[in-house]
């Protein structure tokens, strides 16, 4: 079962990992892992969400 971004609970989660990933408090690898899903595809989500995402992978890649 997949994760999805359409559950209601957890909107606030949701939206305090998306500022901190924006706001670069936290890395895509550690976005990833709240969130539950794999990096590659937290960053296709963000893209369809209009949330510029190339910066946070080479970040990520760049982190050990």
């Amino acid at each position: 079962m997949e994760p999805s971004f359409n559950k209601f609970e957890s909107t606030e989660t949701i939206l305090a990992v998306l500022g901190a990933l924006v706001a670069k408090l936290i890395n895509l690898k550690k976005a990833s892992e709240i969130m539950g899903l794999e990096p590659d595809l937290l960053l296709k989500r963000l893209e369809l969400m209009g949330i510029q995402g190339s910066y946070l992978k080479e970040i990520a890649l760049q982190r050990p």
